[in-house]
């Protein structure tokens, strides 16, 4: 019985810590998780604010692709600049919730935008062109073979280290 008193209080007291060492009464527990919370989302808006190039691509590669998937289906087989451009704006009033991204991809990235779009490339080509998603696995290694099939030259050269 004295065991599982000990369990018991042990348990309770691991549970909450900080109330119970702060003095308070567990009517101010509710309190105390209102302002955790609060706390908790000052230090995730801090924590986005100062994340790396790298990672805001996490928030930027999706809505990219997105956007250019709709600017595609907007210019349809008119691919001029100007076309291009009228979409865009377009295509930056209508994704709202994108519309300081959808902007800012138009203003500074038009002409690799559009080179793109000519070129019939997907959206998470045009994207990682202008650096707004990083490259695939596959794209990052592409060239590097001789022909399709073939061993490239520094992986076909080993040296056996140990004798057999």
């Amino acid at each position: 019985m004295t065991s599982w008193a000990l369990l018991l209080l042990a348990s309770v007291l691991l549970a909450t810590p900080g109330l119970t060492f702060s003095g308070l009464t567990p009517e101010d527990h509710d309190d105390l998780f209102t302002t955790d919370m609060c706390q908790e989302e000052h230090f995730f808006e801090a924590l986005a604010h100062e994340a790396s190039k790298d990672d805001q691509m996490i928030f930027t590669c999706k809505p990219c692709k997105f956007i250019i998937k709709i600017l595609r289906k907007v210019l349809g087989q008119d691919i001029s600049q100007e076309a291009i451009k009228q979409a865009a704006s377009l295509v930056c009033h209508q994704t709202r919730v994108f519309t300081e991204l959808c902007n800012t991809l138009f203003n500074k990235y038009l002409n690799d935008i559009t080179r793109g779009i000519v070129n019939d490339k997907s959206p998470q080509e045009i994207c990682v062109k202008i650096r707004m998603c990083r490259p695939e696995i596959g794209d990052q290694v592409a060239g590097t073979l001789l022909h399709p099939g073939e061993k490239h030259r520094v992986s076909s050269r080993h040296h056996q280290l140990l004798p057999s």
